[in-house]
This record gives C-alpha cells, sequence and structure tokens, in this order.
C-alpha cells in the first residue's frame, strides 16, 4: 500500500470491493486508507469466488455508462 501512496493522492475516486468488515481493514482510524476515506467509494459486486472473468465483470461495471431519458 505504501508504494502506492501517491497514486491515491492524485486519484479523485479510490473504488473498493471489501464488503462487511473487511472495510474496516483499510478504512478505520491508522490503517493505510484512512486518510483518504473521502475518496472512497463502494462497489455492489457480489462474487463467489474471485476469478478473471469476474475481474473482467468488474472493470466493466465500472467503466461502462448508461443513459436514462424520461
Amino acid at each position: 500500500m505504501l508504494e502506492n501512496k501517491d497514486w491515491f493522492k492524485k486519484a479523485s475516486v479510490i473504488f473498493l470491493h471489501a464488503p462487511g468488515f473487511n472495510k474496516t481493514l483499510f478504512l478505520s482510524q491508522s490503517k493505510s486508507l484512512s486518510s483518504y476515506a473521502h475518496k472512497v467509494k463502494s462497489i455492489d459486486f457480489k462474487s463467489t469466488k474471485a476469478s478473471f472473468q469476474e475481474a473482467k465483470e468488474l472493470v466493466q461495471k465500472l467503466t461502462e455508462v448508461h443513459y436514462y431519458f424520461n
């Protein structure tokens, strides 16, 4: 995490997939992302087992744009 500190400073948004208690491991006081908590956005992504296919689906979810017209 320390090697990526410069990237965290430059980022406008940090996407984090850490459901439940796992999120506190990153965001509680004195933890690695606590000073960037205002930039952290949670990702609602249900996964059973981490795989390359699920990683591709996650990237697609983060980069696609939906337009809704009234």
